[in-house]
């Protein structure tokens, strides 16, 4: 039976389409990561459209015994090619890294990094001809609010000082240098998604600003159908009952289970048991799912922070007592099986975290890097907790089929009291810029709700700009791209502040 004489044109131009849509996968996001020049290969299950969601290329220069500032990573091969004219420093970075420091050096203003780029990738055969259409990505501009295709640019240069004899001495010390080229957040991906054809073996990115140079990265095709999960990541907290079966006591302890999902609801672990540390070291987890990992530097604002994948699980409250912690958590602390990041004497509220794994595994000898680990995790109501609404919240990275996705899971508990508390915020008008594809949920940590940053977010003794108005202000203050003055405190905040602004760095440095 012919199907024209009874459906008009319209109609079937708009059941063809609907078809289209129904057999057409979801887009989904591709990371590359390039550390000189060398991406690791990627396989990909079944054959979404892609497009591009993370671009990291990192040059790093051998280590020199001198202090040469950037000029090794200017005759690097890979950087060497651009225009590094105007290059300037402007930000400068102490830590404490056991008895010695570590200072940091950050560079900007070279000619490449404030000009207009583009990226092009391309599917090549394993005869080298290109195939499929190519997928084009605007860079946009150092200093032009919404420019480029990209919510998040950040290009610049670092020197790294390791070993340093005492904070303003460098003597003796190692220094590194790397470049880095940061690209995040596709601000439309359903426009920019394209088909990679499946006889691809390969991918090529392109960059207009080095153009002699080819970035490329191996590809393996496989059936979804055998897949050891699916695309997509979800994150959720399932709390256990208090013993009286209406709210938690000081000191009683609760079991705490993040849920990991696919981004079709399948849980990745169902049966409780998570990949080794030793075997995430190996790159041998099937699912993607990441942990702490040392092989990560990563700086607030300037260098690589949403590489970081270690998984946090946190308790913090009531809810109306949240702010910045003035607590300072010594890094010691995150051997134990919990960690006190906020006490109700020094910061007015309660709060208590730990790693999974936890970090005396991570961070520990390589005899427990084999250690089993589930995702339940125990940790003890505060003693000081005082009564009211607590945020229990978890966050965490996977990277799985060339995806990369940041989530977080928040749920609500009672401590003492079965009425509710509520949070009073003291910033806003977050959301002006923070919207779409840019929103919370799809940024930093994939977590919408706020409530949830006070239980990690104090300062710790090797990283002070952990500290949430302290990394608040560094990220804003840094960008070039923010379209509001963030001198002008009354841009987020509600009520009139008092004292300095942690962590601003005015007019970005220069």
């Amino acid at each position: 039976m012919r199907l024209e004489p009874f459906i008009t044109a319209g109609v079937l131009v708009a059941w063809a389409a609907s078809e289209m849509c129904a057999q057409s996968p979801a887009p989904v996001g591709l990371s590359l990561l390039a550390n000189n020049g060398v991406i690791k290969p990627i396989t990909f299950y079944g054959n979404p459209p892609r497009f591009i969601s993370e671009i990291d290329l990192v040059f790093t220069a051998p280590a020199e015994t001198a202090d040469q500032g950037i000029e090794p990573l200017k005759k690097f091969a890979g950087v060497s090619d651009l225009d590094w004219a105007g290059t300037k420093m402007v930000d400068e970075d102490w830590r404490a890294t056991g008895k010695t420091f570590k200072r940091q050096r950050f560079y900007r203003n070279a000619a490449w990094m404030n000009s207009d780029s583009r990226f092009t990738l391309s599917a090549v055969t394993a005869a080298g001809k290109r195939i499929g259409p190519e997928i084009r990505l605007e860079a946009g501009r150092d200093d032009l609010a919404g420019s480029g295709d990209m919510f998040v640019r950040r290009f610049v240069a670092r020197q790294i000082a390791n070993g340093c004899k005492s904070q303003g001495n460098c003597d003796g010390a190692e220094f590194s240098t790397q470049a880095l080229i940061q690209l995040r957040v596709n601000k439309n991906p359903n426009a920019s998604a394209a088909l990679i054809p499946v006889g691809a073996a390969s991918l090529e990115l392109r960059w207009s600003q080095n153009p002699k140079a080819i970035y490329k990265v191996g590809i393996n095709h496989a059936t979804e159908s055998g897949a050891p999960s699916g695309y997509g990541f979800e994150l959720t907290l399932d709390l256990s009952k208090p013993s009286n079966g209406m709210y938690f006591a000081p000191n009683e302890s609760m079991t705490l289970r993040p849920a990991f999902r696919d981004g079709r609801g399948r849980e990745l672990f169902p049966d409780h048991q998570m990949p080794t540390y030793a075997q995430f070291v190996r790159d041998d987890v099937p699912t993607g799912l990441g942990y702490y990992s040392s092989r990560i530097d990563s700086t607030v604002y300037y260098a690589l922070k949403h590489r970081e994948a270690n998984i946090l699980v946190a308790l913090a409250g009531p809810l109306e007592k949240l702010r910045v912690p003035k607590s300072i958590l010594n890094g010691e602390r995150l051997l134990d099986s919990e960690a006190v990041t906020a006490t109700v004497p020094a910061d007015g509220f309660s709060s208590v975290f730990t790693g999974l794994p936890n970090f005396s595994i991570s961070l520990g000898p390589p005899a427990g890097m084999d250690q089993p680990i589930t995702d339940l995790v125990t940790l003890k109501v505060p003693a000081d907790a005082q009564p009211g609404t607590y945020v229990a919240a978890v966050k965490s990275r996977r990277i799985f089929g060339g995806e990369a996705l940041n989530r977080a899971g928040v749920a609500f508990f009672q401590v003492s009291t079965t009425a509710a508390t509520t949070f009073k915020p003291t910033t806003g008008h977050c959301e002006s810029c923070h919207q779409g594809a840019t929103a919370f949920g799809n940024v930093l940590h994939g977590v919408a709700d706020r409530r949830a940053c006070y239980g990690c977010h104090m300062g710790l003794s090797f990283e002070p700009d952990n500290a949430l108005d302290f990394r608040v202000h560094s990220i804003h203050s840094r960008s070039r791209r923010f379209g509001a003055d963030v001198q002008k405190c009354s841009v987020c905040h509600l009520s009139p502040v008092t004292g300095p602004a942690r962590g601003l760095l005015a007019h970005a440095g220069f």
